[in-house]
């Protein structure tokens, strides 16, 4: 059985692409479709609805702005690292309130 973070996320339904999207924007910052696209080895049209299911609970936010080498003003993502931490606390919280008794969670928690 692996246990690595990505094989977790993705058994709980995050999709791969979604954690590598935020993986390149914690690594890189603020990034383009584009500039993401290339990093996560997807289609621009591919990522587009990802992009939008993380800014719709606020992981992630854009902004309109000049990028050089581009001829019209791009959509810059952000990485909110505040809200993802509390998002992912959200996803514990549930998991743990409805599967895991209370003292075996406090054992996990503290040790």
């Amino acid at each position: 059985m692996e246990d690595s973070a990505a094989t977790v996320a993705v058994a709980f339904g995050l999709p791969a692409v979604r954690l590598e999207l935020l993986r390149a924007l914690a690594a890189s910052g603020p990034a383009t479709v584009s500039q993401l696209s290339r990093a996560v080895g997807w289609t621009r049209n591919g990522i587009s609805t990802h992009l939008a299911a993380l800014e719709a609970v606020g992981a992630v936010r854009h902004e309109t702005a000049r990028v050089d080498g581009s001829f019209r003003p791009a959509r810059l993502y952000h990485l909110e690292r505040s809200r993802v931490e509390e998002l992912a606390w959200l996803m514990f919280d549930a998991i743990a309130d409805d599967v895991v008794p209370s003292q075996a969670l406090k054992t996990v928690v503290l040790r």
